[in-house]
């Protein structure tokens, strides 16, 4: 199956079936006007936020603490992923070239979820902020700015769509494990969709997610119907929301 326009995935997601005009009435309320990294970062902290215990609570009484936090991963995100632009370089890769760039890129991405958590510590709360958070804000980042056709970006983001990770969460986890054979077993937390026991996104360490990542990208590659992990992703999440 070819890949969809981004527009179109966010049409069938929210509209069902309304016009291109409705999709960018859409996409400029959801973002508060133009799309643009931080916007996409901000809405992404909403997919996260719940998995976070005590944000809600600084947020109500240090306002000044939570926005300064708020700030700097914004601010992280965006700088990173001008980095990003100096690492991988726009242009048709080849099977060799894009060996070395997903290399690049998954470096990249390791030390940028490094830097997210770091800034943690502005919060003062003792919950841990772990590699499964920071990857959820990252990946739903770069999936809101492809969504949205942020500008500036939307061709440089779907020039390296194939080296783009997956946004991990417990549908993609229930969809990896239907779709893919994909299971990660833990001691409690069973699926809503299978027997077997996973663990919990939110809990997963750095090799963890890096392995489920190449898992992912391993089982893709042996299927006709994508092109990549996220067109897989775009398509599964919507199936097991």
């Amino acid at each position: 199956m070819a890949r969809k326009e981004n527009w179109e995935y966010l049409k069938n997601a929210l509209t069902k079936g309304d016009d291109e005009k409705r999709f960018n009435q859409l996409r400029d309320w959801f973002f508060d006007g133009e799309p643009t990294v931080k916007k996409c970062a901000e809405y992404a902290y909403h997919d996260l936020c719940r998995r976070l215990r005590g944000m809600g609570i600084l947020k109500r009484n240090d306002a000044d603490k939570y926005n300064n936090y708020m700030d700097a991963v914004k601010s992280i995100l965006e700088s990173r992923l001008e980095e990003l632009k100096s690492e991988i370089i726009l242009k048709k890769l080849s099977d060799d070239e894009k060996t070395e760039a997903q290399k690049k890129f998954d470096k990249w991405h390791k030390e940028t979820r490094i830097k997210i958590i770091e800034c943690w510590d502005i919060t003062k709360l003792d919950a841990k902020f772990t590699h499964g958070h920071a990857q959820k804000w990252l990946n739903m980042t770069l999936k809101n700015m492809l969504v949205a056709e942020t500008a500036d970006w939307n061709k440089y983001l779907n020039s390296i769509r194939e080296l783009l990770h997956v946004p991990v969460d417990q549908y993609v986890l229930s969809a990896a494990d239907l779709q893919l054979g994909i299971r990660k077993k833990e001691n409690k937390g069973k699926s809503k969709y299978t027997s077997e026991k996973l663990i919990g996104w939110s809990k997963w360490d750095s090799g963890t997610y890096e392995v489920f990542q190449e898992q992912v990208r391993e089982a893709i590659s042996f299927r006709q119907d994508y092109d990549c992990p996220i067109d897989w992703e775009f398509d599964a999440w919507i199936a097991y929301k």
